[in-house]
């Protein structure tokens, strides 16, 4: 009786435990979620606002990675904006439905995916960021839309 009386105590302190310990990292989950949509949605917002002012190609020299603008003339990145403007108009909304660290050779990344609502519809937006001197520097985008799937009128 007593061997099973200390196993059940045992038993019942280790659930604890572990249930203490799945809380705790739950939180931290939280917090961390959290923190990076506060650091990476005004980088969103601010590209956006540059979309809707028609000076996304200003965005580009001082807030994208050196590796982006290898990939991506200016005049590609300035037909990306004009193309998000007239298909989808405004962001209405968005909300951060994941993220994703990476950290690489001294370098740290973010992947972030946000469900967003536009002015003519839903997309989703896809952004790594990379961070160059405690800032946050565009190393990808990517809106998608069924919007933007459409052929040209």
């Amino acid at each position: 009786m007593r061997t099973n009386r200390l196993l059940l105590v045992v038993g019942i302190g280790f659930a604890g435990v572990l249930i203490l310990c799945l809380m705790l990292c739950a939180g931290v989950f939280l917090v961390t979620f959290q923190k990076m949509d506060a650091a990476l949605s005004p980088q969103i917002d601010t590209l956006f606002r540059a979309i809707d002012e028609g000076a996304f190609a200003n965005t580009y020299s001082t807030g994208t990675t050196p590796e982006f603008r290898e990939a991506m003339t200016r005049e590609q990145y300035e037909q990306l904006g004009r193309r998000i403007k007239a298909r989808l108009g405004s962001l209405q909304s968005k909300k951060l439905t994941s993220i994703n660290f990476q950290k690489q050779n001294a370098k740290t990344f973010a992947d972030a995916v946000y469900d967003a609502q536009f002015a003519e519809g839903p997309a989703t937006i896809e952004a790594k960021f990379e961070k160059t001197e405690g800032e946050w520097l565009l190393a990808s985008f990517r809106v998608a839309s069924p919007k933007l799937e459409e052929d040209p009128p």
